[in-house]
């Protein structure tokens, strides 16, 4: 399994848990909200789960980054497709048999709509 980068905490910085709860570092998914993409089927939320697409943060920080930033645009399929595809050929995710009959149909939609539209310009 891939390591996720990591970014702790800073104990430089003044943070509204450490003082409660205590510091601790949780999985932050640089696309979200986990809402859209879950509307959006099995290969948007595979490619939000992507070792690539997420890190290990400091709960503050995460709070920060979700108050001070907009959610990412969603990327267009081909793209999340040609980004899942990768990870499976490249073994960093093994995904399901259950999940491919899932991810299969969504994948092959997406690159033959893709190839539709260059074909089309």
């Amino acid at each position: 399994m891939t390591e996720l980068q990591r970014l702790p905490c800073n104990p430089d910085i003044p943070c509204p848990l450490r003082e409660g709860m205590g510091c601790f570092e949780d999985v932050h998914h640089h696309f979200y909200e986990a809402a859209t993409y879950k509307a959006l089927g099995a290969l948007a939320m595979t490619f939000r789960e992507l070792p690539e697409n997420k890190d290990r943060r400091c709960r503050n920080l995460h709070n920060i980054d979700h108050e001070l930033s907009d959610p990412p645009a969603v990327p267009d399929e081909a793209f999340m497709a040609l980004a899942v595809m990768e990870a499976i050929n490249k073994g960093i995710i093994h995904p399901s048999k259950t999940k491919m009959r899932k991810l299969t149909p969504a994948i092959n939609r997406a690159l033959t709509e893709f190839e539709e539209d260059e074909e089309s310009a």
